[in-house]
């Protein structure tokens, strides 16, 4: 579904990606986790067509990305809302934008505060919600569009442990009903681990290794001895990148 190859992506005379070469899979899930500054935030926006490559290529379904790509769905890490919209009015806003009538916009937006949970929270704004419901409003107004690539760019950062936990487990539900490629970046190493069916671990704008998390999806996974284990593995490649 998603194929890079030798990417390379400057800020001036800084070089954020060099030469970097991935694939992922479509209806899949991939982790990039890495220090501050080892480009993983740069990938996610080259994918997401808002920064504009120096080199190489970036394919998506089989047709190459030059801009922003209405099939791709992002979700930044300050949520993006717009703080005078009510919920219901902020998760119709891309489809407004997009031309869709009243009726299918009213429908869309109906299905997705259920889905979400956020049926009675439709007329409240922004500034009325707490991290977690912000973040869901976020998802929703993303995947509103029905997107086939989803990228999530440190999504639950901001939220307390269990919100944190209660997102996740939102965002695999989501790809299992919904089967959307993820990629997601983060700093948290149980976060990559939980949603990430392979784990990229980037360093100096390249990505240094690439592990295949055979857990991924499983029931209780975070309880189990594997969720610790992979955990501890992914630090200990922390470690040796830093």
């Amino acid at each position: 579904m998603i194929e890079i190859r030798d990417l390379e992506v400057a800020y001036d005379q800084d070089i954020a990606l060099k030469e970097l070469n991935l694939s992922v899979p479509a209806h899949s899930t991939c982790a990039v986790i890495g220090s501050s500054g080892c480009g993983k935030t740069t990938l996610l926006y080259a994918l997401a067509g808002l920064v504009r490559p120096q080199s190489g290529s970036i394919v998506i379904g089989g047709k190459s990305v030059s801009g922003i790509r209405k099939e791709t769905g992002l979700v930044l890490q300050d949520y993006g809302l717009l703080p005078w919209k009510t919920v219901r009015d902020n998760l119709a806003f891309p489809l407004k934008a997009r031309g869709f009538g009243a009726v299918e916009t009213s429908e869309r937006v109906g299905a997705m505060l259920e889905e979400l949970g956020l049926e009675s929270l439709g007329h409240r704004l922004p500034g009325e919600l707490s991290g977690g419901q912000k973040q869901r409003v976020a998802i929703g107004r993303t995947l509103v569009l029905e997107p086939d690539v989803l990228l999530m760019d440190e999504a639950s950062s901001a939220l307390d442990a269990m919100t944190k936990e209660l997102i996740q487990n939102l965002v695999l539900r989501l790809h299992r009903e919904r089967q959307f490629t993820l990629v997601l970046v983060t700093h948290n190493i149980e976060e990559a681990v939980f949603l990430g069916q392979r784990i990229l671990v980037m360093a100096d704008g390249r990505v240094q290794e690439q592990i295949d998390n055979p857990y991924f999806g499983e029931a209780d996974f975070r309880d189990h001895p594997s969720f610790f284990e992979m955990s501890l593995k992914i630090r200990r490649r922390l470690y040796e990148q830093a």
